[in-house]
């Protein structure tokens, strides 16, 4: 049986905290229209990704990979706030 979420999958907290971080930080960046912000969480995301993809699990990879933040977001157990 392969792994299916965050907590099937070895991850060490700190980089899903790390992940989940960048994450919530580029959403708050999009839904403020934050440029500087978006810009530097999606270089900070793209080196997460060329550093780190053996050791994260295949479904956040996935999402990461199609740009898919927001579900990436929830993935990790976060929860979109109110628009």
């Amino acid at each position: 049986m392969s792994p299916t979420s965050v907590t099937d999958w070895v991850m060490s907290s700190n980089a899903q905290a790390h992940v989940k971080g960048r994450l919530m930080l580029l959403l708050n960046g999009i839904r403020n229209s934050d440029a500087a912000a978006i810009s530097g969480e999606l270089a900070g995301l793209e080196e997460i990704l060329e550093i780190e993809e053996g050791a994260l699990p295949p479904e956040l990879t996935h999402l990461l990979r199609r740009r898919s933040y927001a579900k990436a977001y929830a993935y990790l157990g976060g929860e979109m706030p109110a628009k």
